[in-house]
């Protein structure tokens, strides 16, 4: 924002070109102090915005550590209930085939005694 008005008082007692000098110094002064202002700014910004990448990383690494957790977790629950499913249906298979075993042998049983009984019949006559 540029100086632009001296009070006449003033441009009288430093003259004509002391007084465009004067403007000219004050002009840079108030540039160097606003890209001042603004580099400070910018700097500002730039350490926030690390301090606040850092924070989420930070974070971000601790869900994923809590999550990894969790799934780990879940994991072992599955696999211990497939475990178990899986020993279950083991043991209802093995008692299915116990039990077609023994329906097994009492119908070999019977049509053995079935076949003999008519053996028996025909041989006698």
């Amino acid at each position: 924002m540029p100086l632009t008005t001296i009070p006449p008082v003033l441009r009288e007692k430093l003259g004509e070109e002391a007084t465009t000098a004067l403007v000219g110094l004050i002009n840079e002064a108030t540039h160097a102090q606003h890209a001042d202002t603004i580099s400070l700014a910018e700097e500002k910004f730039e350490h926030r915005v690390t301090e606040a990448e850092s924070k989420f990383e930070r974070r971000m690494a601790e869900l994923e550590v809590k999550l990894e957790k969790r799934l780990m977790e879940v994991e072992t629950r599955l696999d211990k209930r497939l475990t178990d499913e899986v020993a279950k249906l083991s043991i209802q298979i093995a008692e299915a085939k116990a039990e077609l075993m023994k329906w097994m042998f009492i119908f070999t049983i019977g049509q053995t005694g079935v076949l003999i009984g008519i053996l028996f019949a025909f041989l006698r006559r």
